[in-house]
C-alpha cells in the first residue's frame, strides 16, 4: 500500500525506534520525521502541515501518548485539534486509554511494519469529520 506523500511526525522517546518507524513510512511514500519532544510535535502540527501524528512512547508508555492525544484534541486551532493520530501501545489497557483520549487508530506492539503503514494511510485518507464522528461513537 503506497503512502500519500502526507507529512507524518513520529513522537517516540526511543531514538532508534522512532527512526525505524520513519524509515518504514518513508519507504511507503510518506514524508516522515521523528522527535522525542512532545512540544515540537504539537508545534509541527500547528505550523508545518502535519497530517498524521504517530505516538509511540516507550518510557512512560501509554500515559505519555494519551496525554499527547489529549493535548492535540484540546487545542483551540482546528488544524491541530483535527490531526489524525495513530498510537502504538504495549497492551489492551493502553489501547483503551488512547482511544478514550481521541486516537484515531491504536496498534498494540509488537506490530508489523505493513500494519503501521496501513493505519497511517487509512487515517490520512479519512476526512476529519468522519474521524471525529468515529471518535464520538466510541
Amino acid at each position: 500500500m503506497a503512502g500519500t506523500g502526507a507529512r507524518v511526525v513520529v513522537v517516540d522517546d526511543h531514538h532508534d525506534a522512532g527512526h525505524t518507524v520513519c524509515a518504514v513510512l518513508g519507504a511507503a511514500g510518506f514524508e516522515a520525521v521523528t522527535t522525542r519532544d512532545v512540544r515540537a510535535a504539537v508545534d509541527a502540527v500547528a505550523n508545518e502541515g502535519v497530517a498524521v501524528v504517530v505516538a509511540a512512547h516507550g518510557d512512560g508508555g501509554a500515559p505519555r501518548s494519551t496525554a499527547l492525544v489529549h493535548e492535540l484534541r484540546s487545542a483551540p486551532e482546528p488544524g491541530t485539534r483535527d490531526v489524525s493520530v495513530v498510537v502504538l501501545v504495549d497492551d489492551a489497557g493502553g489501547a483503551d486509554a488512547a482511544l478514550a483520549a481521541g486516537a484515531d487508530s491504536v496498534l498494540v506492539r509488537p506490530v508489523e511494519a505493513e500494519r503501521i503503514v496501513e493505519a497511517v494511510t487509512e487515517v490520512a485518507a479519512t476526512d476529519a469529520s468522519v474521524r471525529a464522528a468515529r471518535r464520538r461513537s466510541r
